[in-house]
């Protein structure tokens, strides 16, 4: 994620089946995987047991851009947001 993230262009991968490929992260509009792991992780922190945490930190690697930073914290407020029960 942290290298899809990271590059201006569209990315291509491989699965067990078949190739696809993702569109740049920051012209990302449809599937996006970094709020699918927020949401994850959201799932997982988030419940009866432990309770709702609503403050988090984020950090990122210094080299990525203003841009991509920015997209990452909106990716992730999304899918923390999509978690909450």
């Amino acid at each position: 994620l942290k290298q899809w993230a990271r590059a201006d262009e569209k990315q291509n991968f491989k699965d067990f089946k078949d190739d696809f490929s993702l569109e740049s992260f920051t012209h990302c509009t449809g599937f996006n995987p970094i709020e699918i792991y927020a949401y994850c992780i959201g799932r997982c922190i988030n419940n009866m047991h432990n309770g709702v945490f609503l403050k988090y930190f984020l950090s990122y690697p210094i080299k990525y851009e203003k841009h991509q930073a920015e997209k990452i914290r909106e990716s992730f407020e999304k899918g923390l947001k999509k978690s909450l029960p």
